[in-house]
């Protein structure tokens, strides 16, 4: 089990190894697996960038985002802009029902209302959005009307999850009421493809008259999760081992490589 210094080191080593984010102005502090993000990004989708490469980590059971968005005086667009590029973005998505979703933006908070017949919509609309520049945070107050009688709802759930090759389903147990599932059990990490909004099972909230998803642990995401156990770790820790040898393979053979051309430029 990591000590919280070793989760705090592991996450901010992660953050700082991907490419897609500027974490230099990110702090990290870890609690019993909770992570704390603070500082400031300089883009809302870097805010949930950081936390979505946080949850990756082994170890971790919560997050608590605090990340503040700077935005540079460059990347700040009046509040007019923004709506037009928000329309634009629902325009040009088709999983989001454009003509059923009013955007209100106010000081580069954008606030989605408008209701929608499936929950896949909802998040579709947030997703879609994010990466637009200008945007200091999303409040989805989208609300889900559907028609549809739930009927067998959770053994269809079950089934999905039993699908999935990724998940064991034998762990989880699925309770469909009012319109809601809950979700417990046991998997073996936060990001987990059942905990994943990327690898979420699309059967999942695809379900009719399924408007939301709940855990009975509160977490940031919708599940609940549990640390794996020392099999399990030792697994991920030879396939951490295999990914590093493979890419200093490949880096000793782009250098390689490039020794060759330099030597044939001289030679000719």
């Amino acid at each position: 089990m990591s000590t919280d210094m070793q989760l705090r080191q592991e996450v901010e080593r992660e953050l700082s190894w991907d490419p897609g984010l500027d974490a230099q102005n990110v702090a990290v502090t870890a609690q019993s697996g909770v992570v704390t993000l603070t500082g400031h990004v300089k883009s809302y989708y870097a805010k949930i960038e950081a936390e979505r490469i946080a949850k990756r980590v082994y170890g971790v059971t919560g997050i608590a985002n605090d990340l503040d968005v700077d935005l540079p005086g460059t990347r700040k667009s009046s509040d007019t802009d923004l709506v037009q590029a928000v329309l634009s973005a629902f325009k040009w998505n088709a999983a989001v029902p454009a003509d059923k979703i009013k955007p209100i933006v106010r000081d580069g908070w954008l606030t989605l209302e408008g209701k929608v017949e499936w929950f896949y919509q909802k998040r579709a609309a947030e997703d879609a959005v994010r990466p637009l520049e200008g945007i200091r945070g999303v409040i989805n107050n989208v609300i889900i009307e559907s028609n549809v009688v739930p009927q067998q709802v959770s053994q269809k759930i079950t089934e999905s999850l039993t699908r999935n090759a990724q998940l064991d389903a034998r762990r989880i147990s699925v309770i469909a009421h009012d319109h809601k599932v809950t979700l417990s059990g046991s998997v073996r990490s936060w990001d987990a493809p059942i905990g994943s909004r990327r690898h979420r099972p699309r059967g999942l909230l695809n379900r009719p008259a399924t408007k939301g998803m709940r855990a009975n642990k509160a977490c940031r995401w919708t599940y609940t999760k549990s640390r794996s156990s020392e099999a399990e770790r030792t697994v991920d820790r030879d396939r951490d081992r295999t990914r590093a040898c493979r890419q200093l393979s490949k880096m000793a053979m782009a250098a390689r490589w490039t020794a060759a051309r330099k030597l044939r430029a001289v030679l000719s």
